[in-house]
């Protein structure tokens, strides 16, 4: 854990191991529900991996939200937007968006902003203090196949409700 955090630039209790980008992606779109309504927006990369979208979709669904793929992010961004998540490196499209400029506008609007660092985390710098999320999985690192990373954020962790209960969770329940 301490490993992961130092990789991220987080604190050891920021990070929640998972068994990949998937799980993570789909464990926070879970959390996220509670701040999700109707007639917000949630908005994604046209550059993003399925497995980034899939679960924003089902969130979308779920909630009512309006579901947008965006091919120019920082264009994009609105008041009504609540979730922006994009990859901040793409193996099969080049996309230029700077991680630092995007929190910078997701952050005028006080939305949450998703870095799918699944094929970042090897190749470039990868911090949360670019984002409120970071997913990925551990074997783009070179470590085992079926486990990875959700990293959020301590303010937003705080106010999240877990996707899954017991174990460690138990201690800071209410």
């Amino acid at each position: 854990r301490n490993t992961v955090a130092k990789l991220v630039d987080a604190s050891p209790d920021e990070i929640i191991f998972t068994s990949g980008t998937t799980d993570s992606m789909n464990r926070f779109a879970n959390m996220a529900e509670q701040f999700i309504k109707k007639d917000d927006e949630i908005l994604i990369s046209a550059a993003a991996h399925s497995s980034n979208a899939v679960p924003l979709i089902e969130l979308s669904k779920r909630t009512g939200a309006k579901f947008r793929i965006s091919s120019n992010l920082m264009d994009d961004i609105n008041e009504k937007t609540k979730i922006v998540s994009y990859a901040q490196m793409n193996n099969t499209f080049q996309e230029d968006i700077s991680p630092i400029d995007l929190y910078e506008k997701v952050r005028e609007y006080g939305a949450i902003l998703i870095n799918d660092a699944a094929q970042a985390i090897v190749h470039q710098e990868v911090t949360i203090d670019d984002a409120d999320v970071i997913v990925f999985s551990s074997n783009k690192i070179y470590g085992p196949t079926g486990s990875g990373c959700l990293v959020i954020d301590k303010k937003l962790l705080d106010l999240l409700k877990p996707s899954t209960f017991g174990g460690g969770a138990v201690a800071g329940f209410n």
